[in-house]
């Protein structure tokens, strides 16, 4: 399953208009195709394969949306942890967990952590040559898209996991109450933390091709 199966093919008559605005920032269909792709070749090779987690340390911000869609173009799944509202113990309860082939920054500073931790930059500065389709070709609705973990308020977190299979289906949802009937022209706020599920299935809903 590749991202033009979750309607994620940006042409290139959407290449210059803006897919995400995150403060002063914004980021356009084509910047956020090629950095998601550069970012996805790079992971693999750094030895991520199919089925894979890799734990993204994220915060509300660009970075963070690119990182996604490169690790689910890597076929893998990612485990965001939102570096603002979880504490260094439950960062690090997660990471022995899952035990992830990378831990990734979406640019925060990260401290007290001993594994390896790769930045965003560190990653999107590196030119990997290659192709992905074999990968993508592998990687089917069955496997994971992501593993969110419960806040672990009154016991330890627990990982729910996230097939791409639901999440295709939740992209493919067009009326409300799922996705609200928005069109190209619309924009939509969002305040999702990076580590709540929601974030997930409607940012990729709104990047999605919508006139297809």
């Amino acid at each position: 399953m590749s991202l033009a199966s979750l309607g994620l093919n940006y042409g290139e008559e959407r290449w210059p208009h803006t897919a995400i605005v995150c403060g002063q920032n914004r980021i356009t269909y084509k910047e956020l195709q090629d950095a998601s792709s550069n970012i996805a070749k790079s992971l693999y090779g750094r030895g991520v394969r199919r089925g894979d987690c890799v734990v993204v340390l994220s915060s509300r911000c660009l970075e963070t949306v690119v990182l996604f869609h490169a690790i689910l173009e890597a076929g893998a799944c990612y485990v965001p942890l939102d570096l603002d509202i979880l504490s260094l113990d439950r960062i690090s309860y997660v990471i022995d967990a899952v035990k992830p082939a990378l831990i990734l920054s979406s640019g925060a500073s990260v401290g007290g952590i001993t594994q390896p931790i790769i930045p965003y930059e560190e990653l999107n500065k590196e030119k990997e040559h290659g192709e992905l389709r074999q990968m993508e070709d592998e990687a089917t609705l069955d496997d994971l898209a992501y593993i969110i973990f419960t806040s672990g308020t009154t016991s330890a977190p627990k990982g729910v996991m996230i097939a791409r299979r639901s999440l295709l289906n939740y992209v493919q949802q067009s009326d409300p109450p799922f996705n609200m009937a928005i069109t190209p022209s619309d924009r939509v706020l969002s305040i999702f933390s990076p580590a709540f599920d929601g974030m997930y299935a409607r940012s990729f809903y709104l990047l999605k091709d919508l006139t297809s």
